[in-house]
C-alpha cells in the first residue's frame, strides 16, 4: 500500500507540474497560488497573467480560500515595465487580483516617488517587515506594512514580507538617499535582520495566527549566503513556509531546519512566469506546495487588458534598426549567463556605443545591467529595450586613472577562473570600450565594503592587471595619475550602482546626455555591419 501512495503521490505532482491540472480541493482548504521574479513578462512565458488568473478562478471554483501573492521583481524587466515606471504592470496585477506582494530590490528602481505611486495604484496589501525610514522628509513607503493576518473561517495565516538588504546597492543606491546620506534602510545586520523577522513571527503568533508564511525576497545562491532565505530560516522560530525570490531559483518545496529543529518548506517558482506556484493547507493541517508550469485556460479580462495596454507601443517596438549575422551574447554556447564575470560580445557592443557617442577615452557598463541576448537576425526597438530596460542616464565623466582602477578592482571581486560558479556572479562586473586589462583570480580580492554594501578601501594587492588605454589605435599602459573622459551610466558615476564608489569624486561634464537604450539604438544605426562583433575582442584576460 505504501508503494501504491508513493506512486500515487509522485503522479500529482507531475499532473501539476506539467499539465496544469487542479488536484482536488475540500471546501475548507486553503490554496495560495505564488509569483515571483516575473520581471514584466506579462504573456511569453510557459504560464502569464492570464492563465493565472484562469487557474485561480478555477481554484475559486473548488475552495472559498484562494490568495494570490507575488514575493518582488514585478515592475521591472522589459520595455512594458520600463515605458510606464511600472505603472502597467500594476493595472494587471490589479486585473489579475493579487492580494499581497513584497517589494523586491528591482521595485526601487524608478525611484522612491514613482514607487509610492505604484504602492497607492495597488488594489491589495504591500508587505516588508525590514524596511525603515530615518529621514526628516515624507516616508514614500508610509503605506507597506510588515504584515497582515488572512482569515480563513476559523482559521488565521499570517503573510509577513521579507526584502533582501541588498536592495541598497543592487537597485539605484541614490534612490535611497535625502542628502546623500541614507534614510531607507533594510536592517542590514545579518543579527538585527534575524531578530526583526522573528519579533513580527512573534506578534502575529500573539495575535492569533496558526500558520505563519513568510514572502521573502531574498534568494537561495551562494553570492547571497548573509541574506538568504535558508540563512534566515535556521536563525527563526514558527515559520511554516518560505515563499522565496531574488535568486530566480526553481524550488518545488525544499526544507529547511528552524533554530528549534522544526521542518520549513521553501519554495520558489524561477523566473518570468517559468510556473506558479500553489501552496496548499488543508483543513487536517497538512501543507504542500507545487509548481504548475503550464495552464492551457486564459482569463479574457487579463488578456484584453494586457492587449490594450501593448496596443499603445506595440507598433513601435517592431521598428528594425539594424541587422547581426550572428547571435550577440550574454550567455556562453551552453547557455550559462557569463555576463557578470566574462565578457562578451553584446558587453564590447554597449560599451562602444557609449565611447562613440560621447567621444570618450572609455565607456563602462556594468553586466547586471545587460538582460538578454540579441538573436541573429533583425534587431529591433524591442530587443534594445529588452538588452537595457532600466533607462539609466548616459553620463560623461572625468576621472584618474587611479579611480578606474578602483573601479575596474571593484567590478572583479567575485570573478573566478570557472565561471560556472554561480557564487562568482557580481552585477558589478565591468564590461568596457577602450580598455583592456587582466584579472587574476589567484590573487584574493582585498576589496572592503561597509554596512550598505559600498565600497570603502582596496587593502591589498589589487586583482586587476595590466591596464590599457586605447590612444590613437594603439593600446598603452594606463597612467594612474591622468585624468580621462568615461562615458557611462548615472547608475555607476552618480548613484554608487551595485555599491561602486570609485567615481564619486569624479567631476561631471555631462550628466544626462540620453537614456543608455537611446545610445544603443544610435550606434547600431551608425554600423553598416556588426560583423566586428562576432567574438569578443579579448579586452578583459582572466587567469
Amino acid at each position: 500500500m505504501k508503494k501504491i501512495s508513493i506512486l500515487i503521490s509522485i503522479i500529482t505532482v507531475l499532473i501539476l507540474t506539467s499539465c496544469g491540472n487542479i488536484a482536488s480541493f475540500s471546501k475548507g482548504d486553503i490554496a495560495i497560488l505564488y509569483t515571483n521574479d516575473v520581471h514584466c513578462e506579462v504573456e511569453d512565458g510557459n504560464m502569464s497573467y492570464s492563465s493565472l488568473k484562469a487557474l485561480k478562478n478555477e481554484i475559486k471554483d473548488k475552495t472559498d480560500y484562494v490568495t494570490l501573492v507575488d514575493n518582488g521583481d514585478y515592475l521591472q524587466g522589459g520595455f512594458i515595465g520600463s515605458a510606464s515606471k511600472g505603472k502597467y504592470i500594476i493595472d494587471i496585477m490589479n486585473e489579475v487580483g493579487y492580494d499581497y506582494i513584497t517589494l523586491g530590490n528591482h521595485e526601487f528602481d524608478y525611484g522612491m516617488d514613482e514607487l509610492k505611486n505604484r504602492i497607492d495604484e495597488f488594489n491589495g496589501k504591500v508587505l516588508s517587515c525590514n524596511i525603515r525610514y530615518v529621514g526628516e522628509k515624507e516616508n514614500k513607503l508610509s503605506s507597506v506594512i510588515p504584515y497582515y493576518i488572512e482569515e480563513y473561517g476559523k482559521t488565521k495565516v499570517a503573510f509577513i514580507g521579507v526584502s533582501t538588504p541588498e536592495s541598497t546597492t543592487s537597485s539605484t543606491p541614490a534612490n535611497f538617499m535625502e542628502d546623500g546620506e541614507y534614510v531607507y534602510t533594510f536592517f542590514g545586520n545579518t543579527g538585527e535582520l534575524n531578530s526583526t523577522v522573528q519579533y513580527y513571527i512573534d506578534e502575529v503568533k500573539d495575535n492569533g495566527a496558526d500558520y505563519v508564511v513568510l514572502l521573502t525576497h531574498l534568494g537561495t545562491v551562494e553570492s547571497y549566503v548573509e541574506y538568504t532565505s535558508t540563512s534566515l530560516v535556521k536563525n527563526l522560530s514558527g515559520v511554516d513556509v518560505v515563499l522565496d525570490a531574488h535568486s530566480h531559483s526553481v524550488i518545488k518545496g525544499n526544507k529547511a531546519k528552524d533554530k528549534d529543529g522544526n521542518k520549513v518548506i521553501i519554495t520558489s517558482t524561477g523566473t518570468k512566469f517559468q510556473n506558479v506556484g500553489l501552496l496548499k493547507i488543508k483543513g487536517n493541517g497538512q501543507i504542500t506546495t507545487n509548481l504548475i508550469s503550464k495552464y492551457n485556460k486564459e482569463d479574457e479580462s487579463v488578456k484584453s487588458k494586457i492587449d490594450s495596454l501593448k496596443a499603445e507601443y506595440n507598433e513601435l517596438l517592431k521598428t528594425v534598426i539594424g541587422y547581426t549575422n550572428y547571435d550577440l551574447k550574454i550567455t556562453d554556447n551552453a547557455g550559462i549567463r557569463i555576463v557578470r564575470q566574462r565578457e562578451t560580445n553584446l558587453g564590447d557592443l554597449i560599451s562602444d556605443a557609449y565611447r562613440n557617442l560621447l567621444g570618450a577615452d572609455i565607456g563602462i557598463q556594468n553586466g547586471g545591467g545587460i538582460r538578454t541576448n540579441i538573436e541573429k537576425g533583425d534587431i529591433t526597438l524591442k530587443n534594445v529595450f529588452d538588452v537595457l530596460p532600466f533607462g539609466n542616464n548616459l553620463c560623461l565623466i572625468e576621472a584618474s586613472g587611479k579611480e578606474i582602477l578602483n573601479a575596474l578592482e571593484f567590478g572583479a571581486k567575485n570573478v573566478t577562473n570557472n565561471y560556472v560558479l554561480k557564487f562568482s556572479e557580481f552585477g558589478g562586473f565591468l564590461h568596457v570600450s577602450g580598455l583592456r586589462y587582466t584579472i587574476d583570480t589567484s590573487i584574493k580580492s582585498s576589496v572592503k565594503t561597509n554596512n550598505e554594501g559600498l565600497l570603502e578601501s582596496i587593502d591589498g594587492e589589487y586583482r586587476v592587471k595590466d591596464v590599457s588605454i586605447l590612444i590613437d589605435g594603439e593600446y598603452v599602459l594606463m597612467d594612474l595619475n591622468k585624468t580621462y573622459t568615461i562615458a557611462t551610466l548615472d547608475y555607476l558615476c552618480i548613484n554608487y550602482g551595485d555599491g561602486n564608489t570609485a567615481f564619486a569624486n569624479s567631476n561631471i561634464l555631462v550628466k544626462e546626455a540620453c537614456v543608455d537604450y537611446e545610445a544603443l539604438i544610435e550606434y547600431i544605426k551608425t554600423l553598416e555591419s556588426l560583423d566586428n562583433y562576432k567574438d569578443i575582442d579579448n579586452r578583459i584576460i582572466i587567469k
